[in-house]
């Protein structure tokens, strides 16, 4: 079944664009974003580093949750969010962020012989999706930032685990979900990988689980039904590869 116009705007939440509208300009600058973030992070990574500490560049693809639930379920909150007649009701829209790129660098400085204090940050290059069903439609451009305080727990020589906190913020160009900006939530990471040496660096594959409040001002003032919607957890999955100059025997 088609989606009417008015449902795909998902009210004050999300400001209505055409389903599946993805310019060429904007993949070109998505693109060249994350060609630049990906070679600036290995340059620094693999020409940077210095006594006890180790710089690795990351970067992979990110998935999550989404970030609004919306039912709609209430004739006079539907009118109040699309301004004419009751057409729909309870019929769940889903908005979040399409998997796309991250790129990150991590710093790690040791504490002890398996265990490092680890300093890391990333960039996602993605889009606000809405969803309904099977159909699906582009809303806005979406980046988002995160950083991370985390101990590192070498298992083996070749597999390490980590968990730490840390604050992750959504940004967009100021209308729809974000028309009054987003904000700073904290969160909580989770991960482990595993590494290898190849010649002169060190290779790794991470994978990492987050999870984060979400709300912002635009949607709990147009609403929005249920905790779900307006102060959820939000849960995301990293899944990255590293590299780094190896050093001593690693």
């Amino acid at each position: 079944m088609a989606i009417p116009e008015e449902r795909k705007r998902v009210g004050a939440v999300v400001g209505g664009n055409s389903p599946r509208a993805v310019g060429l300009g904007r993949r070109v600058r998505l693109a060249r974003g994350v060609g630049l973030g990906a070679a600036l992070a290995l340059c620094v990574a693999g020409g940077v580093q210095g006594q006890g500490v180790t710089l690795e560049a990351r970067a992979g693809v990110a998935a999550s949750t989404p970030l609004v639930r919306d039912a709609v379920a209430d004739a006079d909150v539907y009118r109040a969010i699309f301004g004419g007649p009751v057409t729909h009701l309870a019929e769940e829209v889903r908005v979040g962020a399409r998997v796309a790129p991250v790129v990150g660098l991590a710093v790690r400085m040791a504490l002890r012989r398996e265990v490092s204090l680890e300093v890391a940050g990333g960039w996602t290059f993605t889009e606000l999706v809405g969803r309904q069903g099977d159909e699906s439609w582009r809303i806005q451009d979406l980046g988002i930032g995160h950083g991370v305080v985390a101990l590192r727990y070498d298992v083996t020589e070749r597999h390490h685990v980590r968990g730490g906190l840390g604050g992750i913020r959504y940004t967009s160009e100021a209308r729809g979900l974000f028309r009054d900006g987003g904000e700073l939530r904290p969160l909580v990471e989770v991960g482990g990988g595993v590494g290898w040496r190849a010649g002169g660096v060190r290779i790794g594959l991470d994978v990492a689980g987050q999870a984060h409040g979400f709300g912002t001002t635009a949607f709990r003032s147009a609403g929005g039904s249920g905790v779900r919607g307006a102060d959820g957890t939000v849960f995301r999955l990293a899944v990255q590869a590293g590299i780094t100059r190896a050093r001593g025997r690693e």
